[in-house]
């Protein structure tokens, strides 16, 4: 089974600006994020499933919009996921609640729309920590997630977000192979931006997950460089670090 994950969704204006040139030199109204995106095609074509990370609420199709530091980016950034073959998101970041709980229940609603599973963040209390599962046909993928923090706000409520907690999230996987899946891949939202070697918080989470044998394999969001991916001594499991494009900025996640 091949599992294809992306960096960070992160829009900052700079990239709308070029949606908008793209779509109006396609005769397109609008932003069109795709031809951004398209590079991508090709990875998800060939793995068995496909998951993206949006890092921020989305806003209304014709805004207002907003970049760093509260960012409300363009929807259309998700139609474009879907239109390369994404086939789900995780969304718990340390952007996640900078719309508040309109942003958070406005980018999930987006998500359902374009049929793009997702976990990380919810709309509703019953939803929460509920994992994402991939059918393929391959097998079932599971996939759990959390983030480090939410850049010092608070969600309305404890439920909307899941953050990082070992335990938890061991515990999330493990509900997700009692759900049907036959790998469990868990996300971590966490790390120092601008390096190249994931942080001590990354590798113990990512160990516990694997020792717990719960987890097939853990990735990571948040970070501007590659890094290394690695084997872990857990029961079938490995460690993997992806990351977002290196054309972000200092200063600007």
């Amino acid at each position: 089974m091949t599992l294809m994950v992306s960096g960070d969704l992160l829009v900052h204006p700079q990239l709308w600006d070029q949606a908008r040139s793209d779509a109006a030199a396609a005769g397109i109204p609008g932003l069109d994020f795709t031809p951004l995106l398209e590079g991508q095609r090709r990875y998800i074509q060939a793995a068995d499933a496909a998951v993206c990370h949006m890092e921020t609420p989305v806003a209304e199709a014709e805004g207002p919009f907003a970049g760093y530091p509260m960012f409300n980016v363009p929807p259309q950034i998700l139609a474009a996921a879907a239109n390369v073959g994404f086939d789900g998101c995780t969304t718990a970041s340390n952007h996640t609640v900078d719309a508040g709980t309109a942003g958070l229940k406005r980018t999930l609603s987006t998500l359902d729309v374009l049929g793009l599973e997702h976990t990380g963040s919810y709309s509703a209390e019953e939803q929460a920590g509920q994992p994402m599962l991939l059918e393929t046909g391959s097998g079932t993928v599971g996939v759990v997630q959390a983030t480090y923090g939410l850049n010092g706000l608070t969600a309305e409520y404890p439920w909307q977000v899941d953050m990082l907690d070992p335990a938890d999230m061991i515990e999330r996987a493990r509900a997700a192979r009692t759900q049907g899946a036959d790998v469990v891949v868990a996300s971590i939202h966490a790390g120092d931006e601008y390096a190249s070697a994931p942080n001590l918080q990354q590798i113990d989470t990512a160990h516990a997950l694997a020792d717990s044998g719960e987890s097939t394999s853990s990735t990571g969001t948040i970070r501007t460089r590659s890094c290394p991916s690695s084997t872990t001594t857990g029961p079938g499991s490995s460690t993997a670090w992806a990351t977002r494009s290196p054309s972000s900025r200092p200063g600007t996640t």
